[in-house]
């Protein structure tokens, strides 16, 4: 009832939901995808999705495209950018074998 006097809140809403959307398609990336799952490249796709969806936002939706694509695309688009710029991350070290610490002991 609250949104027929103030129509603002309604947009505002729908806004919101744009944002959040980026904030799910950064984490099933991470969790699908784990050649994805940095923190550079997930913290730089919700920068980027923020800041693109609220220009879009502000554009007014240009090309009649809504800023809900523009959420879901952006950090999908960053990630994958940032994986290319910076590679692959390193290896994790291995761990060690359960019998070495007796191999190196024993006499």
């Amino acid at each position: 009832m609250f949104v027929f006097f103030i129509p603002e809140i309604l947009k505002l809403s729908f806004f919101t939901r744009a944002l959040r959307l980026s904030i799910t398609m950064v984490a099933m990336l991470g969790f699908y995808l784990p050649l994805f799952a940095s923190n550079r490249g997930a913290t730089a796709g919700l920068i980027g999705a923020a800041v693109s969806t609220t220009v879009w936002y502000v554009l007014g939706n240009p090309f009649g495209i809504d800023n809900m694509y523009i959420a879901a695309v952006t950090p999908l688009l960053v990630m994958a950018i940032e994986r290319l710029v910076m590679g692959q991350a390193p290896a994790a070290p291995q761990a060690a074998q359960p019998n070495a610490f007796a191999e190196r002991t024993s006499t």
